[in-house]
């Protein structure tokens, strides 16, 4: 704009353009007939909601060609059941804000074969997981370092 040139931006430009040419390469050679299904989960203390297409991660899994199982959901509190009902492929559940305990207790849910969400097919496959500090460095969605996260998830689903 201004006829700079700065290096650093230059470097994060190229990575951008890599990443997001590299993940739609690998989405559009693995992804397959049948659409990829995925549930979206907000853990809260003892609550739990769904995110739907409106939110960050909303947008990432539609944009890498994953079906939100609560795609038209605008952050509400989780019906087990309908869950149960849709049995997504995937399921990724984050925190904002609560840290490792409330990822911990959920997780070990996932594990626990006398829960009731051991049932789904997601949590029996290992294809349940958080979207985490530890992942991407972000405490809240604003943070998140969304090509990190679109690259992470799309390597999760599709090799």
């Amino acid at each position: 704009v201004y006829g700079h040139q700065n290096e650093k931006v230059n470097t994060v430009m190229k990575e951008m353009v890599s990443i997001v040419k590299d993940t739609n390469a690998l989405v559009v050679s693995k992804k397959s007939e049948d659409t990829k299904t995925i549930a979206i989960l907000q853990l809260a203390g003892e609550s739990i909601y769904v995110n739907g297409d409106d939110s960050v991660l909303g947008n990432i899994v539609k944009s890498i060609g994953v079906e939100n199982v609560f795609a038209d959901s605008h952050n509400v509190e989780l019906n087990q059941e309908a869950l149960i009902a849709a049995n997504p492929d995937y399921i990724i559940y984050y925190s904002h804000g609560m840290g490792e305990d409330v990822l911990g207790e959920f997780g070990k849910r996932l594990t626990d074969t006398k829960d009731i969400l051991y049932v789904l097919d997601a949590v029996k496959s290992g294809n349940a997981f958080p979207v985490q500090d530890d992942n991407f460095t972000f405490s809240a969605s604003v943070d998140l370092d969304i090509l990190k996260v679109i690259q992470f998830l799309a390597k999760k689903i599709y090799t």
